[in-house]
């Protein structure tokens, strides 16, 4: 979740990012209460984890590219998301759905570059 615009960005993934991408789902925005809950999902639709806390500066924010330096307690580097294009023959999901990202992540390799913003 990014805190954006008075909303919070979100997408949902299985599991966590690294160098290798993974699929993540935009998910609609969510309410600002929402940034500091845990626990299960409404409707039996899995549950919410905290995996990090702390600051993010956004490097790229489209509509279908998404490039931002984390700097958390746990996380710090450059998370990528980009949008799916269904269409595209790269594109081996079996949905078409618009919600549809990769999403890669970068930690950053030592103390010096943990400060360095984009």
């Amino acid at each position: 979740m990014f805190e954006r615009d008075g909303v919070l960005a979100t997408w949902a993934v299985d599991t966590l990012p690294g160098p290798t991408l993974i699929e993540a789902r935009q998910l609609p925005d969510h309410r600002l209460e929402y940034l500091q809950y845990e626990g299960p999902i409404h409707g039996d639709r899995g549950t919410v984890h905290r995996v990090d806390e702390g600051t993010y500066f956004p490097v790229t924010w489209t509509s279908d590219r998404v490039v931002v330096f984390l700097e958390g307690k746990q996380w710090q580097g450059t998370a990528i998301f980009q949008r799916v294009d269904s269409s595209s023959p790269e594109d081996t999901s079996s949905s078409d759905d618009a919600s549809l990202w990769r999403l890669s992540f970068s930690q950053s390799k030592n103390e010096s570059t943990r400060r360095v913003r984009p």
